[in-house]
């Protein structure tokens, strides 16, 4: 399948200027692009912004930022995108992210493909607290994974951790190194009713 028009949003880290993602966009953006569809980044930080393409869009949501993760505060906003700007897909780069698109998408009645990818080990991330929602996952992820079209881990390490921690089937899990996609992500599953 190849895709002729659409719509691609890159939802991820706090900090675009600062993360190995963010910098790794840039790539994913100039791919995405070349297959005729619209990119936009999804952020909850404005460094950086200023040194994206110009034929990216922007969306900064979760402002102002205070005690509250802006990835949350954003949910409304991020369901207004999905209701707008109906992307065919959302690339949720690390866990926080990933609840929040899924959230976005049942509020919004939105059959926007989810594509979770995984970058870390979720042991890993509960072990050191990494967020505060952290604790929960092994009670939540099970149902944000199976609202999910696509779960994507960037090696066999973090595939394997994600199944131990949530039991979502191994042989479901993509592997692929960082946010790349392919046609077949894309257009692997059905929408989700």
């Amino acid at each position: 399948m190849t895709m002729q028009s659409g719509r691609i949003a890159v939802f991820q880290l706090d900090n675009f200027q600062q993360s190995p993602f963010g910098k790794y966009f840039v790539k994913l953006a100039r791919e995405l692009r070349s297959r005729c569809l619209d990119v936009d980044l999804i952020t909850t930080s404005d460094l950086g912004l200023d040194a994206l393409p110009n034929d990216v869009g922007r969306i900064l949501i979760g402002q102002p930022r205070g005690r509250f993760p802006p990835h949350f505060k954003g949910l409304p906003e991020l369901v207004t995108y999905l209701r707008e700007k109906s992307p065919d897909a959302v690339i949720a780069n690390t866990t926080p992210f990933i609840i929040v698109a899924v959230l976005a998408k049942i509020l919004a009645r939105s059959k926007v493909k989810i594509l979770a990818n995984f970058h870390t080990p979720l042991s890993w991330e509960i072990g050191g607290n990494m967020h505060r929602i952290s604790r929960a996952y092994p009670y939540v992820l099970p149902f944000i994974l199976g609202k999910a079209h696509q779960v994507i881990a960037v090696s066999n390490q973090v595939a394997d951790d994600c199944t131990a921690v949530t039991g979502y089937p191994r042989e479901k899990i993509a592997i692929q190194s960082w946010a790349v996609v392919t046609d077949e992500d894309l257009g692997r599953a059905s929408p989700l009713a």
